[in-house]
């Protein structure tokens, strides 16, 4: 038994739930992830309470490269440009 099926039995005891229900409470999120994330038309990000974030949409983080590019650009060009002014 592996340690997930053990704390599994063990909520089901403590609470006398059936070990089934259990297990889909438990995989509940995930699956709901997995079913977003391949879908190709949601690009919104996916909050799990109390676990983690996740962003898996390939236009979405292109989006996201792109714009941090930019700001990036355009911190040099000023870094440059009060470089050019101090010198002159």
């Amino acid at each position: 038994m592996t340690w997930e099926e053990l704390i599994m039995k063990d909520i089901s005891l403590r609470f006398y739930k059936d070990i089934r229900v259990i297990k889909a409470i438990c995989h509940h999120p995930f699956l709901f992830t997995k079913k977003r994330i391949e879908d190709p038309n949601d690009v919104r990000a996916i909050m799990i309470t109390h676990f983690a974030k996740f962003v898996m949409k390939h236009f979405k983080s292109m989006e996201s490269k792109q714009r941090n590019v930019k700001k990036y650009e355009n911190i040099i060009a000023k870094r440059c440009n009060l470089k050019q002014n101090k010198e002159v």
